[in-house]
């Protein structure tokens, strides 16, 4: 099975760290770096350039000194060994005394959240519940909770697993609330939403990317660092602005197999992700 370059560079990472510890690797290193190579059938999965990428990414934020403690400290949350959940952190390492909890991201494309209606809405909910504590008075809160708990009763009532023709009618009959998640969250077409929602977005844009809110900012599982093929990086201001004014919402069908009579089934997902 054909893996992404995001789950290849996430292996990968791994893979070189604890390449570069003494053998025999043991306990959870040793269980880790086993269910690696049975996931990338040995590495055979993992292509030359994420491979070359992942080498220099670990020379390049490699310690001075303490190496062995710094490659003994890599833990992989993102579907390895002691996953489990759906994290934001998908590799975790030790450098000087500080965590890095990295999400791990391969070039420019990738998805920031892609989930149903209702567990899409929870997540908006508590977003909208930290405005409310922090008294957050540029934020429509009324509007956009007024927005969430039609989409909830509506959009998101509707099965997991439905017959493509009434989930694409149901979808159709509820375009309003399609074109208004998209003045909250911004469109394909204009990301850049209107300055009253500019906060809020860039609350979700944070909470997609780290899951501090989710988990409680001190949980492994939320991450703090973004690392790709080019940099390692903090998940600051800066940088959630500058995702955010990319950033788009989609509500769209994704395919859940056919019945045993060959009728295809779907599931309405919310996607947000950059242009």
């Amino acid at each position: 099975m054909a893996l992404d370059k995001g789950k290849q560079f996430e292996y990968a990472i791994m893979r070189a760290a604890y390449s570069k510890l003494p053998s025999p690797l043991e306990g959870i290193v040793k269980a880790t770096y086993d269910a690696i190579m049975r996931n990338t059938n040995n590495g055979v999965l993992i292509s030359a350039d994420v491979d070359k990428a992942a080498h220099e990414r670990l020379e390049s934020i490699e310690p001075f000194t303490n190496k062995e403690q710094f490659y003994s400290s890599f833990r992989q949350l993102g579907g390895g060994a002691g996953g489990g959940g759906e994290p934001k952190t998908d590799v975790l390492f030790i450098k000087n005394g500080e965590k890095y909890k990295c999400s791990m991201k391969w070039g420019a494309s990738y998805q920031l959240s892609s989930a149903g209606v209702q567990k899409t809405s929870t997540v908006l909910n508590l977003i909208l519940a930290q405005c409310k504590s922090q008294s957050m008075s540029t934020i429509p809160i009324e509007e956009i909770a007024l927005f969430l708990y039609e989409l909830e009763n509506s959009l998101g009532v509707l099965p997991k697993k439905g017959e493509q023709a009434a989930m694409k009618r149901s979808l159709e009959q509820n375009l309003h609330l399609k074109y208004k998640f998209e003045q909250i969250l911004g469109s394909r077409k204009s990301p850049i939403v209107a300055d009253s929602y500019k906060l809020f977005k860039d609350l979700v844009v944070r909470e997609s990317l780290t899951g501090e809110l989710s988990f409680g900012k001190t949980n492994d599982k939320a991450a703090n660092y973004i690392l790709n093929e080019k940099e390692l990086k903090p998940i600051d201001d800066k940088l959630v602005r500058e995702i955010s004014d990319l950033t788009y919402v989609r509500l769209r069908l994704k395919g859940r197999g056919k019945t045993s009579t060959g009728i295809r089934l779907n599931e309405l997902v919310v996607t947000i992700e950059p242009k």
